[in-house]
């Protein structure tokens, strides 16, 4: 009887320990949640600032896409990334010729992707058109129609395009994984551009449309798909947080800024991310105050 005793009593203090461990461990996850979402917020007011005074936006963060460390005062340290989406390759909108050069730039085999991307846009592109027809028909077939229910259908091919999001490029066939990976820093579908700004674009991304092996050669290539504008103000912001315990989390979000007056910003997507930045261990002294 003693012994049973004695052996409940070891398994409630190992229980016990094991839900401080588990709570411990929670703890050290929120704080790196409220850490990414803090870096991303902290991007967000420093391309707020820049609004108004009519500077290139992003001068404390940059617009590269490139990590800044920063530390916090209990010793989590963030990485801060901002790339505009005015460097990348819009999925919908980029011209066949564009899409083609950024895919083979970075995967000369991936010939299949590019074909089963290239139609998917066209397959939206025809249920865009089919439906701007049936809007243009006469209220007597819109009538016959809508008892059919197909003027719903109509609105929403109207309205839907290949591509809402970026990460849906690794639904196309014969985009693997790693070529998934390789692209998606490279590409947007917020900009509805035909081609894309060199002066803002993420060198890889010059490198891979032009063939070039440096930056400066791709700038002077003149490529037709380079358009001389000024970026825009659609930026993907990254916030990455590792604790002292080496918790890590990270966090991104695509955000477009008005000038106003007043200076506003919306989010058009906020999703989670995986570690990507090599950050320096908490509390190593990695990274300027933030």
């Amino acid at each position: 009887m003693i012994g049973l005793i004695g052996l409940m009593l070891v398994t409630y203090i190992a229980a016990a320990r094991y839900r401080a461990i588990e709570a411990r461990a929670a703890a050290q996850i929120a704080r790196a949640e409220a850490g990414a979402e803090g870096a991303v917020n902290l991007a967000i007011l420093d391309l707020l600032a820049d609004l108004p005074k009519g500077e290139s936006m992003g001068a404390r963060f940059g617009s590269g896409g490139r990590p800044r460390l920063c530390a916090l005062e209990d010793g989590t340290i963030l990485a801060v990334a901002v790339a505009n989406e005015s460097g990348k390759v819009d999925l919908n909108g980029a011209t066949p010729d564009l899409v083609a050069a950024l895919i083979r730039g970075v995967a000369p085999e991936a010939r299949a992707a590019v074909r089963s991307l290239l139609r998917l846009r066209e397959a939206a592109q025809n249920a865009k058109d089919q439906a701007q027809t049936q809007q243009n028909q006469t209220p007597q077939a819109q009538a016959g129609q809508l008892q059919a229910g197909q003027v719903r259908q109509s609105q929403e091919s109207r309205e839907t395009p290949a591509f809402r999001s970026a990460v849906e490029l690794a639904r196309v066939p014969g985009v693997d994984r790693a070529l998934f990976e390789t692209l998606l820093p490279m590409v947007t579908t917020h900009t509805g551009s035909p081609g894309l700004n060199a002066q803002v674009a993420a060198t890889a991304t010059l490198l891979a449309v032009t063939g070039a092996r440096s930056r400066a050669e791709a700038e002077r290539a003149n490529a037709a798909f380079f358009l001389a504008q000024a970026p825009g103000r659609v930026f993907l912001i990254r916030g990455e947080a590792v604790t002292r315990t080496g918790a890590r989390v990270a966090r991104e979000a695509v955000v477009e800024f008005t000038p106003g007056p007043p200076v506003a910003y919306s989010i058009r997507e906020w999703r989670e991310g995986g570690p990507q930045a090599p950050l320096a261990p908490a509390g190593s002294g990695g990274g300027a105050p933030c």
